[in-house]
């Protein structure tokens, strides 16, 4: 996903899905959005990653906060979303599903998203209707018009508001799509959200059907046009806030009843540029960097007035004053905050005319800072610097002599050094020696280097911006983005930037603080697949998971209760019990602080004691180590896993997106194939919410493990040990499991479930791991109140 998100901000988001060849469709619904009064900041365009130049090109012609988003996940069969797709095709019922994707994407972090198809022309603003249906209602849908009940519902114009049942019913219609992957012709997402609800039309309940008369679709097109003088007095009109241009087939036809009915508002839009057509890059800022060295600056220096350690004006001076590069090819943009105290005189005094001070609102943060310069920035290229990051004389002529030669470039680091002269100082020169020695590895991925590095501005307009509100891991994520979309880091070798540390080693442990609490948020709000790719799994997964006193209790007490019913196995189970006794015994916010403690006292260590440098050295490292595990415990503790919510019927989870429940026990995220699976740990916990007396839990394992029978499998729901009765194994690797709730339901329970150890083969020095399951997914099914005949 690229583009920034604000899960703070409680306005309605407006959700586009662009593929390429519908541009000017995006242009025209940008425009309708845009005249009814919506902020473009609300307008957020879903795209596949080989669409994302022509859609933010579209994008930013209207408005630089609009937001486009991409990721593999929007992706699907890339090739086959070149242009429009007619419909009933197999391109168009894969785009159709993408855009059930992005919803589902959008409605984790969005308190209410409204979704419209392309085709959709704004007339007047609908959001102030909408939030009043959403008090209410938490889905609401527009309508076909046939005379048919369940009503024809057309996925093209969704309401959703932040709820279980938004969730409950997205994540139906996906997993109603997984059951048809691999097979031949497949329901688009319209389709199956008809069959969902001629199945199951309790859904019903919570839907509202859009007046038709104010949310038309294409067979009201009459009621937009002029049809002549009215027969009698009337005593009010049709005031339609959208018109849908369905019921026709063809961008061609679309447009002209768009046209017909007074809605096509983007005139005749030029072709989509042809570099997003063919496929080809389109490094023109860079091929023409020589031509502007000779008439305009080529790159501009965003400077933050955040963290400077040192005088504004004189950290500055080094980027002006002290570099033999000729000024005439440069600018200098220094960003700061409105209440920032700042010497705008002294500052301004050192500036040029062709440099400028940009106050920001608020107190933002450093990416903030980055982001309001880059959009205030005309250059070609762009080069962001850390305000404590001082350069050689000769730093920017090396970079515009690397953008010289390398005119298909795209992104590049400085080397960086430490000023050495203080203790803290030799220890960061050694940390980050070892850091950029890691991110050099062949085997893994490139990254920015925070302190000075330089994006061509076409790239980061694709890419970006930083994602602010994620802090100091805004670049690292933004370094996966241009990872996975295919462009390359690079590295200026011939001068370097000095980076001056922070004469406190607590000044250190506050960024890094800082960057786990983002990292963290980053990973609730991202495809668990691309974040394990790039950031491995979660804290909460693997063998040195972080679990909270309550989950571990839960776990302790299945193990023991199973050791009660199988003696022979008792010493097995519980020297289990061994490795969760620690995290029973306290809370995690408890265990944070204590770790909390022990870190200040090793800062005091390094700091203050008269120590050898191998001591100290170890020490800085264990109380790094220790203060991300501290925040990362932390964060967990405020952001507790919500339970697996059952409904009456069928649910399924994806094992790719169950690390957003209460699922305890799990390995990293593995991809055999096109979907992918998790193994379990031999002891793991789901937590559920039962709504019903009686359901049946399926646990889908593909048979990957062969060899394991009932007899190997251990369930302990609720403190209750379940017979073998309860507990089925189907011949394609289902483990079935007959759950009861807590009386009377609704009710949450835990369900532990011990399974016979499979130990994996040691490698690279590592041991192996302790395996259980492995799980494609999770379902649960569950049968109504009144069902008298069981599940």
């Amino acid at each position: 996903m690229t583009g920034a998100v604000h899960p703070t901000d409680f306005r309605p988001v407006v959700a586009l899905f662009c593929t390429r060849g519908m541009e000017d469709f995006l242009s025209n619904a940008i425009k309708g959005i845009l005249q009814t009064g919506v902020e473009a900041s609300q307008i957020h365009v879903g795209c596949p990653l080989n669409a994302q130049r022509s859609v933010k090109s579209v994008a930013r012609s209207h408005s630089s906060d609009i937001q486009v988003i991409s990721s593999q996940e929007l992706s699907g069969n890339a090739g086959g979303m070149t242009e429009y797709s007619r419909f009933g095709s197999r391109p168009f019922t894969d785009i159709s599903w993408r855009k059930i994707l992005f919803l589902r994407q959008l409605i984790g972090i969005h308190p209410r998203v409204v979704y419209a198809d392309l085709d959709v022309s704004w007339m007047r603003n609908p959001l102030p209707y909408l939030i009043q249906v959403a008090m209410v209602y938490p889905i609401a849908i527009q309508t076909e018009g046939l005379p048919r009940f369940p009503p024809a519902l057309c996925l093209g114009f969704v309401s959703l508001a932040k709820t279980e049942t938004a969730f409950a019913f997205l994540d139906a219609l996906i997993a109603l799509r997984s059951t048809q992957l691999g097979g031949g012709a497949s329901l688009d997402d319209q389709a199956a959200c008809q069959q969902l609800i001629e199945d199951d039309v309790t859904w019903l309940r919570d839907m509202y059907f859009l007046p038709e008369a104010l949310f038309l679709n294409g067979l009201g097109y009459r009621n937009l046009q002029n049809a002549g003088e009215c027969p009698c007095p009337m005593e009010g009109e049709l005031l339609p806030f959208v018109f849908h241009a369905n019921w026709t087939v063809g961008i061609d036809n679309k447009r002209k009843l768009l046209a017909a009915t007074g809605t096509w508002l983007a005139g005749e839009t030029p072709p989509a540029d042809q570099s997003t057509t063919t496929g080809e890059s389109l490094p023109d800022a860079a091929r023409d960097a020589a031509a502007h060295m000779e008439s305009s600056p080529l790159f501009t220096v965003i400077f933050p007035v955040f963290d400077v350690r040192g005088d504004v004006a004189e950290r500055v001076r080094h980027w002006i004053e002290r570099q033999d590069l000729d000024g005439k090819l440069y600018r200098v943009v220094v960003v700061a905050d409105t209440d920032a105290d700042l010497d705008e005189a002294s500052l301004q005094r050192g500036l040029r005319s062709q440099d400028a001070i940009l106050r920001v609102p608020g107190t933002g943060r450093e990416a903030d800072h980055w982001n309001a310069g880059a959009r205030e920035a005309k250059t070609p290229w762009l080069l962001f610097v850390e305000a404590h990051g001082v350069p050689q004389r000769d730093s920017l002529s090396a970079l515009a002599a690397w953008i010289s030669a390398n005119p298909d470039g795209e992104a590049c680091n400085f080397r960086i050094e430490n000023i050495n002269g203080h203790l803290v100082a030799g220890l960061m020169r050694r940390w980050f020696a070892d850091i950029q020695s890691g991110w050099a590895a062949r085997s893994t991925w490139p990254r920015l280097h925070r302190t000075a590095f330089a994006i061509r501005r076409d790239v980061f307009e694709e890419i970006g911006p930083f994602e602010a509100e994620y802090g100091q891991f805004a670049p690292p994520l933004l370094s996966a983005r241009m990872d996975q979309s295919g462009h390359v880091i690079s590295a200026i070798p011939t001068s370097v930037i000095m980076h001056d540390d922070a004469r406190e080693m607590s000044a250190h442990h506050d960024d890094t603080a800082n960057y786990v609490r983002g990292e963290m948020a980053a990973r609730t709000a991202n495809d668990p697949a691309f974040f394990e790719r790039y950031f491995g799994p979660s804290p909460g997964q693997g063998p040195d998971m972080i679990v909270s006193a309550r989950q571990a209790r839960s776990m302790i007490a299945g193990l023991v209760v199973a050791a009660l019913h199988r003696p022979r196995e008792a010493f097995q189970l519980l020297k289990q019990t061994c490795a969760l006794w620690p995290a029973a015994s306290m809370g995690l916010r408890g265990r944070a602080r204590l770790l909390a403690m022990r870190t200040r006292a090793d800062e005091t260590v390094v700091m203050r004691l008269p120590v050898t440098d191998g001591i100290r050295w170890t020490r800085f490292l264990a109380a790094h180590s220790r203060l991300i595990r501290t925040e990362q415990m932390y964060w967990i503790a405020r952001n507790p896993l919500p339970s697996l919510q059952t409904r009456v019927g069928k649910r399924r989870w994806p094992i790719a997106t169950i690390g957003q429940h209460a699922i305890v026990g799990l390995h990293a995220l593995e991809h055999p194939g096109e979907e992918g699976f998790r193994w379990t740990q031999p002891v793991f916990l789901l937590r559920l919410a039962l709504v019903a007396g009686k359901g049946v839990l399926a646990l889908e394992t593909r048979n990957v493990r062969p060899g394991i029978n009932v007899s190997d499998i251990v369930v302990v729901a609720g403190g209750r040990m379940l017979s073998p009765q309860d507990i089925a194994l189907d011949e394609a690797g289902n483990l079935k499991i007959v759950i009861k709730a807590p009386t009377p339901p609704p009710g949450e329970i835990d369900i532990v479930v011990i399974v016979q150890e499979l130990a994996e083969p040691p490698a690279d020095n590592a041991h192996g791991r302790r395996l259980g399951l492995p799980l494609f997914s999770v379902g649960f099914e569950c049968a109504g109140p009144g069902n008298k005949s069981g599940v």
